[in-house]
């Protein structure tokens, strides 16, 4: 409503600047004029590169065309601001509207916009022109035509403004029928532009110079300037907005993408870790199957109590990593257990003890009848290993009873001075049972050759 109060209100206002009151009006006031053509110059500057923007949008062929016409309008009037009162003054603001008519009149062509995007007359090249035709206008004042005679405007002048207002008013057609298909609310404010420049150029030949009606149509432009710098202000608002919406999405889609990555390293990782424990596991069981294996066959064939005693004791030592390994076995007369087979440990330290009331380290494995794995040795215990820097205490030790009849008839002790490994002590258990069958079958051979040789 607004526009359409102002598209409609100026014209009457041109009307009442015909009335006796107003026709012989003079306002001779050159600063406010340079300071109105330079202002409306650089927001058309500014329009045009707001324009350029647009270009790659659906539709961007046609602003492309308004931005060459803000380019050239704002350009010439620039050179317009600051020239004296004359030729040369009249001449660039009549060939600036005529120039940017002119390109603003050419979107009523089809394609004319795609080829003035794709051809060498591009903007830089417009704009060039522009400054150039500029500063030749200023530099060769006599090769113009002849603008004002007398205080009248000539009628080059009028046809000039006429010609730019018809051109702007058939824009304003175009951009009308484009807005009426699109219901896009910036392009009727382009038709606005439109029709103030074209109402520009129509109320030139009613005026003279500083008159009532020159004011008049500088006060058009001046109104459409100012909606340009709307315009400009609303697309730059616009722009920022989007800038700012695109930086926190891409901030966002940043933060998504380094969340989506520690979760993939963590899932890496923890499938790293399972893939590792899988494989230490299917190690592990490999380890034990073959130290299983080797005390099988470590048992097979031995006939005397020392041959097996011996071999088994080594062999066990061997698959745990022991330091020291000892042997007792159960003397049934007396009621104790004695030392048979030992590796690493003091002789002399090892003496008899009772196998009814066990006490220490053995007493766990004889009444429970089960492999004890003692992991805290207390210092004072018999059990230390000689090393070339003195006695060593052992930090863990492994007794394993040795069952005949669910009877514990001997113990074997390993004893190391670090910690034994996970695999050696799953060994153990794994060959404890065969172990006890073995040795259960080596007694009853030894009772059988007794037995013979009685008789």
């Amino acid at each position: 409503m607004i526009l359409l109060g102002i598209l409609v209100g100026l014209p009457l206002i041109t009307l009442l600047t015909q009335t006796d009151a107003l026709l012989h009006f003079l306002w001779n006031n050159e600063p406010l004029h340079t300071f109105i053509e330079a202002i409306g110059g650089l927001i058309a500057i500014l329009m045009a590169m707001f324009l350029l923007h647009k270009k790659e949008d659906e539709g961007g062929e046609k602003f492309y065309l308004l931005a060459l016409g803000f380019f050239s309008m704002g350009i010439i009037d620039c050179f317009h601001a600051v020239a004296p009162p004359g030729q040369v003054f009249i001449f660039l603001h009549s060939t600036a509207s005529l120039f940017g008519g002119f390109f603003f009149a050419l979107i009523c062509l089809p394609k004319a916009g795609d080829y003035w995007s794709e051809s060498r007359w591009d903007h830089r090249i417009i704009i060039t022109l522009s400054i150039l035709f500029g500063a030749w206008a200023f530099k060769f004042p006599e090769m113009l035509p002849a603008m004002i005679q007398d205080g009248v405007f000539t009628t080059t002048a009028v046809t000039i403004n006429f010609l730019a207002g018809a051109f702007f008013l058939l824009a304003a057609v175009r951009l009308f029928i484009d807005f009426y298909r699109s219901g896009n609310i910036e392009i009727f404010l382009f038709v606005f532009l439109s029709l103030l420049f074209a109402m520009s150029g129509f109320t030139f030949m009613f005026s003279s110079l500083w008159d009532s009606g020159w004011w008049l149509w500088h006060l058009l432009r001046l109104i459409a300037y100012l909606c340009v710098l709307v315009i400009v202000a609303q697309q730059y608002v616009s722009m920022v907005s989007n800038f700012r919406t695109t930086i926190a999405q891409k901030q966002k889609a940043e933060e998504e993408l380094r969340k989506h990555h520690e979760h993939l390293e963590e899932t890496v990782e923890e499938r790293t870790k399972e893939l590792k424990a899988m494989a230490e596991k299917v190690s592990s069981q490999l380890v034990a199957q073959q130290g299983v294996s080797d005390i099988s066959e470590t048992l097979i064939g031995k006939s005397s109590l020392q041959e097996f005693g011996s071999g088994l004791l080594k062999q066990l030592m061997e698959i745990t990593k022991s330091n020291m390994g000892t042997f007792y076995i159960l003397d049934e007369d007396n009621l104790q257990f004695e030392h048979f087979i030992s590796v690493g440990a003091n002789k002399e330290l090892l003496k008899p003890f009772n196998a009814e009331n066990p006490e220490g380290e053995f007493g766990n494995a004889i009444v429970k009848k089960q492999i004890f794995y003692l992991r805290n040795i207390p210092e004072d215990t018999v059990f230390t290993f000689k090393t070339v820097a003195g006695d060593a205490i052992p930090k863990e030790m492994i007794t394993m009873p040795i069952l005949v009849e669910n009877m514990v008839v001997a113990l074997i002790s390993l004893v190391n001075i670090h910690k034994f490994r996970k695999e050696g002590y799953d060994i153990l258990k794994q060959s404890w049972i065969g172990i006890n069958t073995s040795y259960s079958k080596l007694m009853a051979n030894e009772k059988t050759k007794r037995l013979a040789e009685d008789l």
